[in-house]
């Protein structure tokens, strides 16, 4: 296992061989773990408590978030839901939405298609850009 800064991506599809990863990428609001990448990417995501990702959108990635532990809050356009351990919400384009740790720290498992870098931040609370 070994530790990348953010935005640094290790393998795009067709890049090179894929198959089971392991990385983790430090975040503001906690940590990305690749797992998996090859016809569909698996993540899990660290969000510290009371922290949220950025507000933002994909063009064409699809994905599934499963809740681990804790309790999300996804914002989905302009709607709000809060989900607890073992349920799950599926994002599809070009919705905006944004993730957050509610009340602890929060692990979730995203499932995606392997559009890593498909990424349009509309706000986000850390200064980023795209």
């Amino acid at each position: 296992m070994y530790s990348k800064a953010e935005g640094e991506v290790s393998k795009e599809p067709g890049s090179e061989e894929v198959g089971d990863i392991s990385g983790i990428t430090k975040k503001p609001w906690g940590s990305e773990e690749l797992v998996y990448l090859g016809e569909y990417a698996v993540k899990i995501l660290r969000i510290d408590e009371d922290k949220r990702t950025s507000l933002h959108y994909h063009k064409e990635k699809i994905e599934t978030i499963f809740v681990h532990s804790g309790t999300l809050i996804v914002e989905i356009n302009e709607g709000a839901y809060d989900l607890g351990p073992g349920k799950n919400v599926h994002i599809s384009p070009p919705d905006w939405h944004r993730l957050r740790a509610f009340g602890g720290d929060l692990v979730l498992f995203e499932v995606s298609t392997p559009h890593l870098t498909d990424v349009f931040r509309v706000r986000d609370d850390y200064g980023r850009k795209d």
